[in-house]
């Protein structure tokens, strides 16, 4: 089953897959054994605020030229061009 879970201290969504079942499965020719209730990270999903985001941005030679937010201000998509 898919699992998400909000790890305020790393401010990240992160995504789980958590077997069901005892169970082996083939990836690639790999035999690969999960016990019951055993579970995989897929995904970490961070959380910036606008102003932590564009720190970040700068130290890697990024500069923000755009922003778009949604209504709530909960996600947005940022245009960022080499500085």
């Amino acid at each position: 089953r898919h699992r998400a879970i909000w790890d305020e201290e790393n401010s990240r969504i992160e995504m789980q897959l958590v077997s069901q079942a005892r169970q082996t499965v083939d990836l690639g020719g790999e035999k690969i054994g999960f016990e019951d209730g055993e579970k995989i990270v897929t995904e970490w999903s961070h959380k910036y605020e606008l102003g932590a985001f564009e720190a970040l941005a700068n130290r890697a030679g990024w500069c923000v030229e755009s922003v778009w937010q949604d209504e709530k201000r909960w996600f947005s998509l940022q245009l960022l061009r080499a500085c």
